[in-house]
């Protein structure tokens, strides 16, 4: 999906989800910062890494992602 629409967030927060599940969470957040990147106004990149930061026990932190998802 990304080589295919590599200016889409999608397919970035899809292969976040994946290298999250398989425990690269730096990969994972690399993903999720490239789709806020692309696409600020949509909240699929912002929810992604809140749910990450939730993992992570950084609670603030995705409290504060979520209420931009919100935006």
């Amino acid at each position: 999906m990304i080589g295919a629409q590599p200016a889409s967030p999608e397919g970035y927060v899809l292969r976040a989800a994946a290298r999250i599940s398989l425990r690269d969470q730096a990969g994972g957040e690399a993903d999720l910062q490239e789709a806020i990147r692309l696409a600020p106004q949509s909240p699929t990149g912002y929810s992604g890494l809140g749910g990450l930061r939730l993992a992570q026990k950084r609670y603030k932190e995705a409290a504060q992602l979520f209420e931009q998802a919100l935006i």
